[in-house]
């Protein structure tokens, strides 16, 4: 069996970081690991990744900090984050975080969201209107399916190079 794409798990703690790593390995998905939000960045400069699992409180550069950073500089790749408490949820929402998962987490729920990104088709949108963009997005991820903005040239060359939309 093939492996699928791989996923960054990011959290301070130790324990909970490496039993979540070994679970997700066992489904057949590549891990990489990182203690903190510096160390999650610089894993993203050497590791094509598809998918962080983000924890939100974490000391030095917490998740959202962290999720902002990814979203400038790594556009393309999915965030979840991950939470103990309810504060921030919105705000990492607003930055692009696909879902917010409440530990203590649900390993089943978690499986069937991976597979979900792991299988939905890919829809990149291109218009200098963001409002519109957005409108677009939010329809059709309600419909299952993963979507990408672009507004000008340079954006949509970027993403068809490195994301490689199926629509």
């Amino acid at each position: 069996m093939t492996k699928k794409y791989t996923v960054l798990v990011v959290d301070d703690n130790e324990a909970f970081r490496e039993s979540l790593s070994d679970n997700i390995a066992n489904w057949n998905y590549n891990v990489i690991t990182a203690s903190g939000g510096q160390e999650a960045l610089e894993k993203l400069k050497d590791n094509p990744v598809e998918l962080v699992l983000l924890d939100i409180r974490m000391p030095g550069m917490d998740g959202i900090e962290c999720l902002s950073r990814i979203k400038k500089f790594y556009p393309g790749v999915k965030v979840v984050m991950m939470t103990a408490f309810s504060e921030q949820t919105q705000e990492a929402i607003k930055l692009g975080a696909l879902s917010i998962l409440p530990k203590p987490l649900d390993i089943m729920a978690l499986m069937g969201l991976l597979e979900n990104l792991a299988t939905r088709p890919m829809v990149l949108i291109v218009d200098d209107d963001r409002a519109f963009c957005y409108s677009l997005k939010d329809i059709l991820e309600i419909a299952g399916f993963g979507v990408f903005t672009a507004h000008n040239g340079n954006e949509v060359m970027d993403l068809v190079t490195d994301e490689k939309p199926d629509i």
